[in-house]
C-alpha cells in the first residue's frame, strides 16, 4: 500500500542526501583500511571500521534527518496538504514514508558490506574474516531500524521539522551518552540496560551467541511498532492544511 509517485518524489528529492552519507561511510573505510596494512588480521580492520562513529553516529544521524524530511518537514511546508489532496490516505502516504526512509537504511548497509568484503579481500587476502563482518553489518542494521523506527515516530508526532530534529537527536544523544559512560566506569553499568544499546551486544554477534536469536529480532520488532504507532498518531493528528 504505497504511493509510488510519492515514493518517486522521495527519491527525486532525497538521493543526493544518501549519496552523501555513502561517501562518509565509504571515507571511513578507506581510514580503516589506511591503518592496517598488509600482513595483519582483519581483526584489527574490522575493530577500526567498526568504531563508534561508523555503526552508530553516521547512521544515526541520517535517520534523524531522513526521518524530519519525509514527515515533518512536509507539514511544515505545506506540502502535505497538496498530498493530502490526492486520492491518497493519510496511512498510505506515511506507509510510503517509512519504506523510503527503511528502504535508504538498507542500502546503506548493503553498501558498507560490500564495501568491508571488497576492501576486507583487497587488504588481507587468507585471512579476512568476511563472516564476522556480515554479522556486525547485519547487527548494526538490525539497531538502526530501532533507531530509525524512534526517529519516524519523533517526526510523526512533532509538528515542526525542527522540533522532531531536536526531540530525536537529544533522546538518541541521551542514550549515547548513557552506553558509553556504563562502558567506562564499572559503578554505571548497570545503566547499559536502560538503554536499547544492551540489545546490541557485538562479543554475542561475533561469538553467534544464542543470545542474538532473541536480542536482535527485538530491536526489529521495536523498531516496527514505533513506525507503527507513528502511522497511528499521524493518521489522528490535527494538521495546519
Amino acid at each position: 500500500m504505497l504511493s509510488f509517485p510519492l515514493l518517486k518524489q522521495n527519491i527525486k528529492s532525497n538521493y543526493v542526501i544518501l549519496l552523501a552519507f555513502l561517501g562518509i561511510l565509504l571515507s571511513g573505510m578507506l581510514a580503516a583500511l589506511g591503518l592496517h596494512t598488509q600482513g595483519h588480521t582483519s581483526a584489527g580492520f574490522l575493530a577500526t571500521y567498526f568504531s563508534e562513529f561508523t555503526f552508530f553516529i553516521v547512521p544515526s544521524v541520517f535517520s534523524i534527518i531522513m526521518a524530519g524530511r519525509l514527515v515533518a518537514r512536509l507539514v511544515d511546508r505545506g506540502t502535505m496538504a497538496y498530498y493530502l489532496a490526492t486520492p491518497n490516505s493519510r496511512s498510505r502516504l506515511l506507509c510510503t514514508q517509512a519504506f523510503t526512509l527503511l528502504t535508504y537504511l538498507i542500502l546503506m548497509f548493503i553498501f558498507t558490506s560490500l564495501l568491508g568484503v571488497a576492501g576486507g579481500l583487497y587488504q588481507f587476502v587468507e585471512n579476512c574474516d568476511i563472516t564476522s563482518f556480515l554479522l556486525l553489518n547485519l547487527g548494526a542494521l538490525c539497531l538502526h531500524i530501532f533507531v530509525s523506527g524512534f526517529c519516524f515516530l519523533a517526526s510523526c508526532t512533532c509538528r515542526t521539522a525542527g522540533k522532531a530534529w531536536l526531540f530525536s537527536g537529544v533522546i538518541i544523544a541521551v542514550f549515547y551518552i548513557v552506553h558509553i559512560a556504563s562502558d567506562m566506569d564499572e559503578r554505571l553499568e548497570v545503566l547499559k540496560y536502560a538503554t536499547f544499546f544492551s540489545l546490541f551486544h557485538t562479543e554475542y554477534i561475533l561469538r553467534i551467541n544464542v543470545n542474538i536469536l532473541w536480542m536482535l529480532p527485538a530491536l526489529i520488532v521495536a523498531g516496527w511498532a514505533m513506525y507503527f504507532i507513528g502511522i497511528k498518531i499521524f493518521e489522528k493528528r490535527d494538521l495546519p492544511l
